[in-house]
């Protein structure tokens, strides 16, 4: 039932009606609101409850806002007035009435400068504060999702340094394994079931250096995680290693590119960089050729940037780190 049709006071059970104070709104909508919502009314009757529950908050609203309560006011004396008259009149004179109220208001129509209002322009006019009131309270959410937004935005961006961001990157991995694959036990790791716990993960990983995070995500018959070693070395020795069951490896790679350190000079990095190419120079053509296939798949030597999920995941990270740096600090 739309609340235009509905009578505000009685939903509240508020049987003084259009005498009752702020007061009073505010008690009976806590002691409905208490005894109507979701979390006290599960089970067969938790739909039921529900449509209570919301028709409750409909009409706390209506009636919190002044120009909607008067509104209301004014049609539930209308429609008082025309029952008062209805129940004065015998079945007889009903007839008589009708035709009465008829003249009455085509007559109040056609008068001067203040004409009546009927129940109909007095509905539709409180259907339109109802619109209202919907369209405050969408935009006041609006605002309130840009805002969380904004924030969450600036803690990305300001609230850690550019120093402990790459840091975690360097420390983090990206793996992946197919769920569908049936897996034994020979290893020690998983039941069977074609997947990897959070605790198998750890229990692998653990054996490269501590694991500090991770982070999995469902895609079906594909599974993917974060993992977060305590240290770069750590990471780094995982990413050079096959993990997991044989009979279901996990696919490891670094989340991001090695990035220097900022304090290492431009003629160190250019040292490192020629040392790093007669190092894999010196590699016979089937060792590399077996490193790109268990470290690389979406491309010969390349390292795929980091998607939404794994950004997601490093900003709740850096967040994390934020906050316990601010704690530092204020101590």
């Amino acid at each position: 039932m739309a609340m235009e049709d509905d009578d505000a006071y009685e939903v509240l059970g508020l049987s003084d009606g259009p005498r009752a104070t702020d007061g009073d709104i505010k008690k009976a909508y806590r002691k409905k609101a208490l005894a109507l919502h979701p979390d006290k009314n599960r089970g067969a009757g938790a739909d039921r409850a529900a449509a209570a529950f919301d028709r409750v908050q409909k009409a706390y609203e209506l009636l919190s806002d002044d120009d909607a309560r008067k509104a209301l006011d004014a049609l539930l004396r209308v429609r008082e007035r025309r029952r008062a008259r209805h129940r004065a009149q015998d079945e007889k004179r009903r007839g008589m009435v009708a035709d009465l109220e008829a003249r009455e208001e085509a007559s109040a129509s056609a008068s001067a400068s203040h004409p009546m209002p009927t129940e109909e322009d007095l509905k539709a006019k409180l259907k339109a504060e109802l619109e209202r009131l919907r369209e405050l309270k969408k935009k006041k959410a609006n605002a309130n999702a840009s805002a969380a937004q904004g924030e969450a935005k600036k803690a990305r961006t300001h609230g850690v340094p550019r120093h402990v961001a790459e840091e975690q990157q360097r420390r983090s991995l990206k793996i992946s394994w197919n769920k569908c694959q049936s897996r034994g036990n020979g290893s020690g790791i998983g039941n069977g079931s074609g997947d990897y716990s959070v605790g198998e993960l750890r229990a692998a990983f653990s054996r490269f250096g501590a694991v500090e995070d991770i982070v999995v995500r469902d895609k079906g018959t594909k599974a993917a995680a974060i993992v977060v070693m305590q240290s770069a070395a750590s990471a780094d020795a995982a990413a050079r290693s096959i993990c997991g069951n044989p009979a279901n490896p996990i696919l490891v790679v670094p989340l991001a590119k090695s990035i220097p350190s900022s304090s290492q000079s431009p003629c160190d990095a250019n040292q490192s960089k020629s040392k790093s190419k007669n190092e894999n120079k010196s590699k016979s053509k089937s060792e590399n050729e077996n490193e790109v296939a268990s470290n690389a798949p979406g491309g010969p030597g390349g390292i795929p940037l980091p998607t939404s999920f794994e950004k997601d995941v490093l900003a709740k990270l850096r967040e994390a780190a934020a906050k316990q740096k601010r704690k530092r600090d204020e101590a």
